[in-house]
Parts: C-alpha cells; sequence; structure tokens
C-alpha cells in the first residue's frame, strides 16, 4: 500500500478503496498548487529559478535584516556574545580575587 499516514487512516476508517484515495489526493495536491502560484510561497518567491542563487541569498539576507530590526537585535549582534561576556567577567573577578590573595600574602 502505498500514500501517506492520512492516506492510510482513510482506507481503515472509512474503507476507502486506493483508487478513491489517490483521486483525493490528486484534487488536493493541484489545490494547493495553485494556492501556491496564486501567493509566490516557496523558495522562488520573487519569481526566481532555483539556479538563481545570487539572487536568491540576496533575498534571503534582506529577509532576515527585516526579521533582526523586528525583533530589536543589534547590527553588530555576535552569535554567543553574551557567553563570551559572562565569561570575561568571571576571568576578572578570579583575577582581581587572586590578586587580593596575593596582598594578604605579602603582608605576612
Amino acid at each position: 500500500m502505498h500514500g501517506t499516514p492520512r492516506t492510510a487512516s482513510l482506507i481503515v476508517r472509512d474503507s476507502v478503496d486506493e483508487d478513491e484515495i489517490d483521486d483525493r489526493c490528486d484534487a488536493l495536491r493541484k489545490e494547493l498548487e495553485a494556492k501556491q502560484a496564486r501567493t509566490g510561497g516557496g523558495p522562488n518567491t520573487r519569481n526566481l529559478k532555483s539556479h538563481q542563487v545570487h539572487e536568491m541569498a540576496k533575498a534571503k539576507i534582506e529577509e532576515s535584516e527585516k526579521l533582526r530590526r523586528a525583533l530589536g537585535i543589534s547590527k553588530d549582534y555576535e552569535e554567543g556574545s553574551h557567553w563570551k561576556k559572562q565569561e570575561e567577567r568571571k576571568s576578572d573577578r578570579e583575577r582581581e580575587l587572586g590578586r587580593g590573595g596575593d596582598r594578604d600574602r605579602d603582608r605576612d
């Protein structure tokens, strides 16, 4: 038997034969393809062909830039910078504590 899990559940639940299921799937597929053509969904949203990789990359960068602005992420944000700053503060604290301990030893 072929088809999707939904198709299999139709067979069991409704006792529908495979030809009927194939017909339903084809009709739904055509409906989705028509909707996608009207709305311009998918990777070719700007009427680009899949071989136009540079144009697609530029479109993706523009999309990411819009998202960055919408989320309020600064332009110079560096991934993981929060953890790096936290690690630097921890190292600074440890150094300061280490220096304080040296001063105590010098007094002895």
